[in-house]
């Protein structure tokens, strides 16, 4: 692995570090409470203290790591009850948003919601998954953006980073992307009728059908990494991630 020491560098291998320890911490390599150590880390990966120092800070904003004076980064607990614990929080923050959302909905984001429907739609039939994914989120966005209440949008983000990247295991699943596609489309239908309360519960239920499928998902993850540490591989998908860096 190449070390890179340039000032430049610093942001894109803090970044690559936050996706190591995530994927470990989501893995359970480290148990609930444990600390990370910065000098370990960066003597497992062959890099300088500064990256890993700037990865342990976002994942503290991120809710994976609490920052506890004198004793540095612990781990806080991830498990298959995190996963449903954040999409029930959700359900009930966004429920509430899109009611609050549809009735105060301004014409100019009437007239957008339909060109990201299309939007999705061209992704979608193209696999462009990645681009598919994004423009799902700029549509909540979108639509979010009638309500006043911005902290309320802060703390979905906030909660969207608790789970990490652990929602984009979905994306391999056959027709997920439809699914989607389909709710969104449905959501957004519901909402220009003018339904703000049917919309709202549509958002509620579509967010606890997805804490199911990701629970279910990262319950086989986990299931795979204890078979892997089991036979001797000891490499899970977080701990490959090094290779990246």
């Amino acid at each position: 692995m190449t070390v890179r020491t340039s000032v430049a560098d610093i942001p894109s291998l803090a970044t690559s570090i936050v996706q190591w320890i995530a994927g470990n911490i989501i893995d359970g390599r480290w148990t609930p409470g444990e600390r990370l150590n910065e000098v370990h880390i960066a003597e497992e990966l062959g890099v300088s203290r500064a990256p890993v120092r700037e990865a342990l800070r976002t994942l503290g904003e991120q809710g994976l790591v609490t920052h506890v004076p004198r004793v540095g980064s612990v781990v806080n607990e991830f498990t298959p009850e995190t996963v449903v614990h954040v999409y029930s929080l959700r359900a009930v923050i966004e429920c509430w948003l899109v009611a609050e959302s549809v009735r105060l909905m301004t014409d100019e984001v009437r007239a957008e919601l339909p060109r990201i429907i299309d939007q999705m739609e061209a992704a979608l039939a193209s696999t462009d998954y990645p681009t598919f994914y994004v423009v799902t989120w700029r549509l909540r966005e979108v639509l979010y953006s009638c309500h006043p209440n911005k902290i309320a949008m802060d703390e979905v983000k906030r909660l969207r980073g608790r789970l990490h990247t652990l929602p984009n295991v979905l994306h391999s699943i056959p027709d997920m992307a439809e699914w989607t596609f389909e709710q969104h489309r449905k959501l957004v239908e519901t909402a220009l009728d003018g339904k703000a309360e049917e919309a709202g519960q549509y958002m509620a239920d579509m967010l606890l059908r997805t804490s199911e499928l990701v629970k279910a998902a990262y319950e086989a993850r986990l299931q795979s990494a204890r078979q892997e540490h089991g036979s001797g591989q000891g490499a899970s998908a977080g701990h490959r991630l090094s290779a990246t860096l």
